[in-house]
């Protein structure tokens, strides 16, 4: 008999300066979107129609997106339930982890 495991739910407070942040740091967001490039194979996102998704397609569609997320939760901080390895739970972790490295500093 199989069993289903629910993904993993994170409770974050985001604003749009979270995401942004996340993405305009373009070697962590370089590679996370290498990871999604990896699992992701969809003929519409095919934005050249060759056939293939590239790297750089799949980047600019996650950047657009994220951004398109930023742009739509505004200054304000809001919470939100996240799955677990989110591409919002990992802009999440980024802020938290540039917040620790400037304490470590002072």
């Amino acid at each position: 008999m199989k069993t289903s495991s629910a993904s993993a739910v994170v409770v974050h407070a985001l604003n749009n300066l979270t995401v942004t942040g996340f993405v305009e740091d373009t070697t962590t967001f370089e590679k996370c979107s290498k990871e999604c490039f990896g699992k992701l194979d969809m003929e519409r996102f095919d934005a050249d129609k060759n056939g293939v998704i590239d790297g750089q397609e799949c980047k600019t569609l996650l950047a657009e997106t994220m951004l398109a997320v930023a742009w739509g939760i505004g200054g304000s901080p809001v919470l939100v339930a996240l799955e677990h390895g989110s591409l919002l739970v990992r802009a999440a972790e980024h802020e938290k982890a540039k917040k620790m490295q400037i304490a470590k500093i002072n």
